[in-house]
């Protein structure tokens, strides 16, 4: 009974140890803060694969944090959204066989802007003030 349970308690680590090394993927996760360092909560974060093009979304959490799992390795790009801030954009991340890498983002506030687009079939001449 001993040696049963011996064989099965082995088989159970090897097993997982196999699955562990096997699966190679890794994990991006980091937080995103402002310039004065407070943490953003609610951020959108893409992480894109520059080779496959798979894309992954995530959001901050209250703390300001996010984290993407299950990543295969190779070189991944990350854009970091959030209304009033200007997007962040990292490239040039690479991510190496069941790595976890840590990422962190500061955003920078960002300004207003709007955009007009004009669509005029008659003649004569439009005037902006």
């Amino acid at each position: 009974m001993k040696k049963l349970s011996l064989s099965v308690a082995i088989l159970l680590v090897l097993l997982q140890t196999g699955w562990a090394q096997g699966s190679g993927e890794g994990s991006i996760y980091g937080t995103v803060a402002d310039a004065s360092g407070a943490v953003i909560p609610g951020a959108d974060v893409t992480v894109v694969n520059d080779l496959t093009g798979l894309t992954r979304n995530t959001t901050t959490d209250d703390n300001g944090s996010f984290r993407v799992d299950f990543l295969r390795p190779g070189e991944y790009r990350l854009e970091i959204r959030k209304q009033g801030f200007e997007t962040a954009k990292l490239t040039n991340i690479k991510l190496l066989v069941g790595q976890i890498r840590k990422v962190d983002s500061a955003l920078n506030v960002g300004s207003i802007s709007s955009e007009v687009t004009f669509s005029y079939a008659g003649s004569g001449s439009i005037q902006w003030n």
